[in-house]
């Protein structure tokens, strides 16, 4: 018998900017090539000719694709796919590394890990680094930290001789006296990290756009420098506040929101009890197609737990209002259903919903299907001591897929994967939430769309060489895959996530013999 020759891929854990090659086989992610909107053949060009072919798989097709470079290969032009596996044959050593929209080559070895975001430095008449403020939009005044109110709001002696109250622009720290009088989770902690700038000099960039620049309580809207440090990504960096997304020309919303996802992946500070109570954002239905808003609009929390929770006291959070919830009881592995309208007009309309399911009207509920900046468009679920239990970023132009405005609900796949984003910006939201495969979803009924299989890793809804790679990093040392996905990269179903699993995957995807 033949003996099957034996392959070995090269792999390092997933990074934001950086992809790395060794001599040999490599499986990759080519995530920070796709941001930058490269094509193969681009990407191929950053290795310096140490790239002999890329394989793939078209997600259209589902065929493979290979790329060899040479002068006009057609295939050269295709677009790399985000959350899309490649199979890079190097001819040695290479990597590129990715700096805001330049990439910069380099040789050796570059050490890939979690670091905290790059700060903004404070200006010096100059471009910053970072690419969170536009600059250009941004004006700049200098003043003395007089006190600190709580994580997002100090009062500032400006250089000119007037004290102003400043709200940190683009950031919502914990409440200091929460609705029930107490602080909420990590209150104490955001202020604590806002007290090292008091009796400090401080730079503030506030918009140059006099309707940016005071909220409703006549507070200047500022981003807060000091040392050098930029004191709103800090707070969101570490998990101290979340975003509070305004009409702002001078925030670069994305670069934002990337903070915070980086934060829920790492579970800091007021995202680390996320779902610890078992209910969660289950289905929403934010812009039906054959009825008025007011009548369809409606979100589901399910129960997770084996046994009946009660949400008196929470809170849902919408882009545009806090809405508390009155003394209910979602049974063990049940639904509630938060909607619009009262109950009789709801099951009219979606007549399949159980007769036991709880309809609970919740007066100035909305669900905005339009927002400036879109990245506003945020649900969040407070419990009764103001843990995050659950949040969700859901974008209508996620509906490539189908759901805006056909009746379709937005349905979630698996409970307890967590949201973090969606693939833009490092997250998986948008591949965990899928239409409804029937006209008005499934209220108070499990999702038409159901888990995914085993080894689809990526939750993408088929088994590709990224599945495979995903489970190579976790391996080699990527410990932040979520709970469901660790058990659905189980292929064997031995529980636990081995080489094996790994090698099935690969076997099964691109014809690979393990010896």
């Amino acid at each position: 018998m033949k003996r099957a020759k034996r392959i070995e891929f090269h792999g390092l854990p997933w990074s934001r900017d950086v992809i790395e090659l060794k001599k040999g086989l490599n499986l990759i992610s080519a995530d920070p090539a796709a941001r930058l909107g490269l094509n193969v053949e681009e990407l191929t060009g950053m290795f310096e000719d140490q790239v002999s072919a890329v394989i793939w798989i078209d997600p259209e097709t589902g065929r493979f694709r290979s790329y060899v470079p040479f002068p006009g290969n057609p295939l050269g032009e295709t677009p790399i796919t985000p959350g899309l596996g490649y199979i890079v044959i190097a001819r040695g050593d290479a990597a590129a590394k990715f700096v805001r929209s330049e990439v910069e080559r380099t040789t050796g070895y570059i050490p890939i890990g979690y670091h905290p975001p790059t700060i903004l430095q404070a200006p010096n008449g100059e471009r910053p680094e970072s690419d969170l403020i536009k600059m250009e939009n941004a004006v700049q005044m200098e003043g003395e930290v007089k006190a600190v109110h709580d994580g997002d709001t100090i009062s500032v002696l400006l250089d000119g001789g007037e004290e102003e109250i400043v709200r940190l622009v683009g950031i919502n720290a914990p409440e200091i006296n929460g609705p029930d009088g107490n602080p909420e989770p990590f209150a104490m902690e955001a202020k604590s990290f806002v007290d090292k700038i008091l009796a400090k000099r401080v730079t503030l960039l506030m918009s140059s756009d006099e309707r940016f620049q005071r909220d409703d309580y006549n507070r200047l809207l500022c981003v807060v420098i000091c040392d050098g440090e930029n004191l709103n990504a800090a707070l969101l960096s570490e998990g101290l506040a979340s975003r509070m997304f305004f009409r702002n020309n001078m925030l670069n919303f994305p670069a934002w929101e990337d903070l915070e996802v980086e934060a829920r992946s790492h579970r800091k500070g007021i995202w680390s009890n996320l779902s610890s109570r078992g209910i969660v954002l289950n289905e929403i239905n934010p812009n039906p197609g054959s009825v008025r808003d007011s009548q369809g609009e409606f979100l589901e929390l399910y129960n997770m737990n084996d046994y009946p929770v009660n949400i008196g006291g929470w809170r849902l959070i919408t882009t545009s209002k806090e809405i508390a919830l009155p003394e209910t009881v979602i049974p063990g592995h049940g639904y509630l259903i938060l909607a619009r309208t009262e109950e009789g007009t709801f099951r009219s309309i979606y007549a399949s919903t159980p007769s036991d399911v709880t309809i609970l009207r919740l007066k100035g509920l909305s669900l905005v299907n339009t927002y400036s900046p879109a990245e506003g468009l945020v649900l969040w679920l407070k419990d009764n001591v103001g843990w995050i239990q659950d949040g969700l970023v859901y974008r209508l132009s996620w509906d490539k897929k189908g759901a805006n405005g056909t009746d379709r609900t937005l349905e979630r796949r698996c409970p307890d994967v967590i949201n973090v984003g969606d693939s833009s910006i490092g997250g998986g939201d948008d591949a965990n939430w899928d239409p409804s495969l029937e006209p008005f979803g499934t209220p108070g009924l499990p999702n038409s769309v159901g888990p995914p299989q085993i080894g689809d890793v990526s939750l993408n809804g088929q088994i590709t060489a990224y599945d495979a790679s995903l489970i190579l990093r976790y391996i080699l040392g990527y410990e932040d895959l979520h709970m469901i996905q660790i058990r659905s990269a189980d292929v064997d179903e031995n529980g636990r996530v081995e080489r094996e699993d790994a090698a099935i995957i690969l076997r099964r995807i691109v014809g690979l013999i393990r010896p």
